[in-house]
């Protein structure tokens, strides 16, 4: 299925929200609302300065499922785009540069706790 239309126009929004809506129905809102709090957290500490390419490739694989699991698609796609780099060998700045950026989308969306 396609990500939800965003009212922007993006054809790849940073939330699919139809995403969300089913994982709401089968979990129900309280929990998604945790796992997004979850997430926030862990990618407001992700990607520090001077971070090992081990590090950098665990913390981008770790963040594949949770974001794309929680509608954050692009940020998942980000991310293996990122984990592909370091694992292939790839000077991963421009990936991670991506990612960086794509988290900022994403904090943007949720709310600080």
């Amino acid at each position: 299925m396609a990500p939800a239309a965003d009212p922007a126009g993006d054809p790849d929004p940073v939330r699919d929200e139809a995403r969300v809506q089913r994982l709401r129905d089968a979990i129900g809102a309280a929990e998604v609302e945790r796992l997004t709090g979850d997430l926030r957290a862990r990618i407001e500490a992700a990607f520090p300065p001077g971070t090992m390419r081990p590090a950098i490739a665990q913390e981008a694989h770790a963040l594949i499922a949770m974001a794309g699991s929680l509608g954050y698609t692009r940020l998942a796609a980000a991310c293996r785009t990122l984990e592909a780099a370091v694992s292939g060998g790839s000077d991963e700045a421009d990936a991670l540069r991506h990612v960086r950026g794509t988290i900022r989308d994403v904090l943007s969306l949720t709310p600080a706790a």
